[in-house]
């Protein structure tokens, strides 16, 4: 049983995986509750609209979309800012733009730590010349 400090509250508790304390996630599952609410009503169109009409933390808000605990309105999806550039987007945490740049910055990382690997495991041969050129 590990103990740990709630991100959000700083309250000490028992881990339970979740990485909040039960304080926290109880508060946490009321404002899943009160969003899907406002998102059924189909009012809102971005985070600062419904963080405005629920009186919940535009901050949580992002959270709990990023994690995929509210519900997504086909109709009218809700906007909220990429984590990256802060162009809005419906999904997701990054727009297709900056989620593009990341993969191709994984992938030349990837092949820069591949090549590295490969100099630094590689063999290295050298050929015997003349036994009086050392």
């Amino acid at each position: 049983m590990a103990l740990a400090n709630c991100p959000d509250c700083g309250a000490l508790f028992v881990d339970n995986g979740a990485g909040l304390c039960p304080a926290c996630i109880a508060k946490e599952e009321a404002a899943i509750q009160q969003c899907n609410e406002v998102l059924r009503e189909g009012e809102v169109a971005d985070v600062a609209s419904l963080a405005n009409k629920t009186g919940i933390e535009e901050r949580l808000i992002l959270r709990l979309l990023h994690k995929g605990r509210l519900l997504a309105q086909s109709s009218a999806p809700l906007q909220y800012p990429c984590a990256n550039c802060g162009k809005p987007i419906t999904q997701g945490k990054w727009c297709s733009t900056c989620a593009q740049k990341l993969q191709l910055a994984s992938r030349s990382q990837g092949t820069a730590s591949t090549q590295a690997r490969r100099r630094a495991n590689a063999f290295h041969f050298y050929s015997k010349s003349d036994p009086d050129d050392r």
